[in-house]
This record gives structure tokens, sequence and C-alpha cells, in this order.
């Protein structure tokens, strides 16, 4: 049996021997399997179980933990910290999901998708996937989504490649992006750039904003920081 379709995944750190791939075969089963010697050789991890439309779609290698891997699959996302001896469900949702590490926190992780017939899911894991806070906003719901990444540089940025476009998430900020200090994720898929606020909030010692210096310029009677 041969896959058609193929997920691979290397770790972007020095552990260059461990290659995770995965996919489905000629009967829509679906698997991942894994080599710990350079992609020499390959054992299978995980397999549907003969049941079909269960296939490996996507593969996030942590970039620090060898051993630790998210698999996005049409449904669900199983999580493994021991090189696939064991896996675990840790999201189900109706999408085949697809999955990125942030680059900046390794602690956070992204997964989004659609369903055969459309209509998008985005999920956010501030704890390693342990747990799963919907992040999927109006914008999104509405969109079919063929690929997930985060951005090589910014925390708590992700890039979303839908139907109609790329969605940009922030994952930072205050209300409408993310008030941390409200105890809530209440994270929303926006298009371009960050919403505005829509009322300053309370100045709080130890607040900061990180901005581009390239991109500051004066305006008038105040600075424009551009993307903050």
């Amino acid at each position: 049996q041969f896959p058609f379709e193929l997920s691979l995944e290397v770790p972007p750190t020095a552990l260059l021997d461990t290659v995770w791939a995965g996919g489905e075969t000629s009967i829509f089963q679906g698997f991942t399997i894994l080599s710990r010697d350079g992609g020499a050789s390959f054992k299978v991890v995980w397999d549907s179980g003969g049941i079909g439309d269960n296939q490996t779609s996507d593969i996030a290698a942590h970039p620090l933990a060898d051993g630790m891997v998210l698999t996005g699959h049409e449904g669900f996302v199983l999580r493994t910290t021991d090189h696939g001896q064991t896996f675990r469900e840790v999201l189900a949702a109706p999408a085949r999901f697809f999955l990125d590490w942030d680059r900046a926190n390794p602690a956070r992780a992204y997964a989004a998708g659609s369903p055969n017939g459309g209509g998008g899911h985005a999920f956010f894991t501030p704890d390693f996937g342990g747990h799963w806070a919907d992040v999927t906003g109006t914008a999104l719901a509405a969109r079919t989504v063929f690929r997930l990444q985060a951005d090589p540089g910014r925390l708590g940025v992700v890039y979303a490649a839908t139907d109609d476009g790329v969605y940009r998430h922030y994952g930072g900020g205050l209300p409408l992006c993310l008030d941390a200090r409200a105890g809530v994720d209440a994270f929303v898929l926006w298009p371009g750039v960050c919403p505005p606020i829509m009322s300053p909030g309370p100045v709080i010692l130890g607040d900061a904003i990180a901005v581009d210096l390239d991109a500051i310029r004066e305006a008038g009677d105040h600075v424009d920081l551009g993307e903050a």
C-alpha cells in the first residue's frame, strides 16, 4: 500500500536524526511513521486501524524537545512526548488539522483546518498541547483553511492560508486581541493588521509595547508606531 498524500517533519534543531512522516494509504488508512537514524529506516508508530479518512494531514515536531510531536488528522489532533510510544488525543473538531509551534514561545502551538465542506476552525494551546482554546473568530469561520504557519520571529503571530487570502492572528495585546490581565484568552482571527483598541486601557506597571524601530514615524501631533 502506497500513500498518495504525505506529510514530513524534521525538527528545526540539531536533532536531525529524528524524522517524522505520515499520510494515508490507498485505502484511506491514516498512518504516522518515525525514523531515529536520519531517514535510513522508518517504523510505524500510529495508524488508524483500518478506519478510513483519518489521514495524518500534518506533523509539528517540537523545535526543542526531541520526541514531542503534534499530529493533525481528519477530526482530531494527537500528541506524543515519547517518540510515538504513546499517543493521546488532545483536540477534536470537524476539521482536517494543520499545525505549527510558536517560534518565539515553545510552550505555544496552533491548530487550524476545515472539513471537506469548508468552514474554518482554529485553536491555540499555551501548555504544549495540554489544553486548547477556540480562536476561530467570525472571519475564519466562513473560510476554508488550507495551511497554517507561525511567524518565524514574532511571539503570538500565526498565519492561515484560506480560500480568500491569508489571515493573520495576533496572540497578544489588549482586548480584541488578548487581555491577559482579565484572565480570558479572547483571541480573534482578523485579516490585515491588528484591530484598533476601542478605548484606552489602564496603564499597569510592567506593561510594554513592542514595535519595529524602522516603522516609527512622526505624524503631526503624535508618533505613529506602525505595527505594534
